[in-house]
């Protein structure tokens, strides 16, 4: 049977979430999607009981008008150890921007009881790698990176990038600096729409490797 590959700088991503579905893990599949949306780490979602660290909770997941438009967006409030909530890396909290769509679906997921554990997870998303033909380099991780780079297309503060994904690596004066909801809100927007304009002018090519003859 020929192994299909598909071309373009995300997609790989792309079909290694293709094929979690067809293995029939859609949970866990949704789980990569949310990653790659928000930027939000692995244990940050899933939860990580080596680093004490809490899953996320549907109540975490909010839908919220905006002041300006009164469209629907979803947020998430990440604890960074207030109420014996610890989730972040660096035990700082954080709210991060995700669709509303994606919102509710995130947040039926965790009410069923569905969400996975985090190993659960990663060993789905590199079986599907691996099925993929992908370099093992390609580790879910990557997804951090993915939502980074894709923000640096629309807004060239790193400041506002890193606070967005939670990071502390700048100098500690730098540490007060805050990114308000707005700020964050129109960087998400702008790639919605940036993934929009993508999708009308061109579509992502299959290409057939049909296995050779020894």
């Amino acid at each position: 049977m020929p192994r299909r590959y598909r071309t373009g700088k995300s997609a790989s991503k792309l079909f290694v979430r293709r094929l979690m579905r067809e293995d029939g893990n859609h949970v866990e599949a949704k789980c990569v999607e949310f990653l790659i949306a928000t930027g939000m780490r692995r244990g940050e979602l899933c939860g990580n009981p080596r680093r004490g660290k809490a899953p996320l909770q549907a109540d975490q997941i909010t839908l919220e008008p905006d002041d300006e438009t009164g469209e629907e967006n979803g947020w998430v409030t990440l604890g960074g150890g207030g109420e014996d909530v610890e989730q972040t890396k660096n035990n700082g909290d954080r709210r991060v921007y995700v669709n509303a769509s994606l919102a509710k679906e995130m947040r039926a997921i965790i009410l069923s009881g569905q969400l996975p554990l985090g190993d659960k997870l990663l060993d789905n998303f590199k079986s599907a790698r691996d099925r993929a033909g992908y370099p093992k380099n390609l580790v879910i991780h990557s997804l951090r990176h993915t939502r980074n780079t894709r923000m640096a297309k629309v807004e060239p503060d790193a400041k506002k990038r890193m606070e967005y994904l939670g990071q502390k690596t700048l100098s500690t004066n730098l540490s007060y600096n805050h990114v308000f909801d707005r700020d964050q809100l129109e960087m998400a927007k702008k790639l919605e729409k940036l993934a929009g304009d993508r999708r009308e002018k061109t579509s992502a090519q299959v290409v057939d490797f049909e296995k050779r003859a020894v």
